[in-house]
């Protein structure tokens, strides 16, 4: 057994391993533990894989992960406007200004995902926190309401929707409610009910069986939606992306809207079978599988929920 970091490193070197080979296999370790992990404690699990053993005291003394209760996160806090596209390993205090609806959609694999969002702010700004399968349990508890006060430790930050900076939780982050040891939540200003008001857009809308007869970018349509499918698909070049097909009905008519990407993961999130909504700047194409009309997503596209 290796009492020391200096001794469990020479040991890797006596297993007939370089100085790089050793840098490259912790840094992998450190892409599939999210960052989250000290350095020490990298190198630690690295030796433990090829077959060195320890005791469970000398786990402790490698301060084995980077969520120790002697951190002061409040140090590492970052306001939400200070944040910028690909930050990792992120801590931010916010309260839940919007919550979206969870979903459960079915991967290109055939197993079932499940995703969450929510929106927090900090008075410096605001920001969507995404969650995934397990992750998104926390949103199901009753305390988990608007003005609540969250912690995202281990954060990482990505483009979503319309260009508009993310938080997703990496597979090692955690989320706080309401957390104790915390001084800068007790400055994140307290939430008025005006975040929850509705845009009226000053547009006139058209009826569904007009749009039929329209070209190009329609400014407004609104209706009753409903989900037909969400799908994960497979590009050309081997990346996936998402697909959602919904249907928009009025009392004159109804037709298909279709949205890929982000903005079908962020629709996903949005609505519920049944909601009256609101969209402005979709455009109208004709589908050539089904030689029947619908309506597509824009990058301006905004939908609402009335």
């Amino acid at each position: 057994m290796k009492s020391d970091i200096d001794d469990i490193y020479q040991a890797l070197l006596d297993l007939g391993l370089t100085e790089k080979a050793i840098e490259r296999e912790v840094q992998k370790k450190a892409r599939s533990l999210g960052d989250m992990m000290t350095p020490s404690a990298l190198l630690f699990l690295v030796a433990k894989d090829l077959g060195l053993s320890f005791s469970d005291g000398e786990i402790e003394s490698f301060n084995f992960c980077s969520h120790s209760d002697e951190i002061d996160y409040d140090e590492i806090t970052l306001d939400i406007n200070e944040i910028e596209e690909g930050m990792s390993a992120m801590v931010v205090v916010g309260r839940i200004e919007r919550i979206y609806p969870i979903r459960e959609f079915i991967r290109k694999d055939g197993t079932n995902g499940i995703v969450g969002s929510f929106v927090i702010n900090d008075g410096t700004g605001r920001i969507k926190i995404v969650l995934w399968d397990e992750q998104v349990e926390v949103m199901k508890y009753d305390f988990f309401v608007f003005n609540e006060i969250v912690r995202i430790i281990g954060g990482y930050s990505k483009v979503g929707m319309k260009e508009r900076l993310e938080i997703h939780l990496g597979k090692k982050g955690k989320m706080e409610l309401a957390p104790v040891h915390s001084e800068k939540s007790k400055s994140v200003p307290i939430l008025s009910h005006e975040y929850f008001e509705r845009v009226n857009l000053p547009i006139k809308k058209i009826s569904l069986s007009e749009v039929y007869e329209k070209k190009g970018v329609i400014p407004l349509v609104s209706g009753i939606v409903q989900v037909k499918d969400f799908l994960e698909k497979d590009l050309k070049n081997g990346d996936k992306t998402f697909l959602i097909r919904l249907l928009l009905s009025d009392d004159d008519d109804s037709i298909e809207i279709v949205a890929w990407g982000m903005d079908a993961l962020n629709v996903l999130q949005q609505i519920n079978d049944g909601d009256h909504v609101q969209l402005s700047d979709v455009v109208i194409k004709l589908n050539t599988y089904t030689d029947k009309k619908q309506l597509q997503f824009t990058k301006r596209t905004i939908l609402h929920v009335i």
